[in-house]
């Protein structure tokens, strides 16, 4: 069972102000580096972070072989084996993360 809370006209004015004050980042710069904000561990990120050129051919190599052992047929599929090399780079790094620890 939900319960409905209602919100007085008071409370709806206060929020719509404050909201005109915010504007978000207004340069494309500001705009392009804040989806990197969230990133703190890596599982939910979209982008992958490489630190520099060989890990991201390491991780390239990974999904080749990965294409390669599966043998994908279909869109779906590939988008599977996709999503397994992901898995596998995201949670390498924060094993090794967690070693370090």
């Amino acid at each position: 069972m939900k319960i409905k809370k209602t919100v007085s006209g008071k409370v709806i004015a206060a929020n719509r102000k404050n909201a005109r004050k915010s504007t978000g980042p207004r340069s494309a710069a500001a705009r392009s580096e804040l989806k990197y904000h969230s990133v703190k561990h890596g599982l939910l990120t979209k982008a992958l972070l490489f630190e520099g050129h060989k890990e991201e051919a390491e991780f390239q190599e990974l999904a080749a072989e990965l294409e390669a052992d599966y043998k994908p047929r279909g869109v779906l599929q590939a988008m599977l084996v996709e999503e397994i090399s992901l898995l596998v780079e995201t949670t390498d790094g924060t094993m090794l993360a967690t070693e370090g620890a």
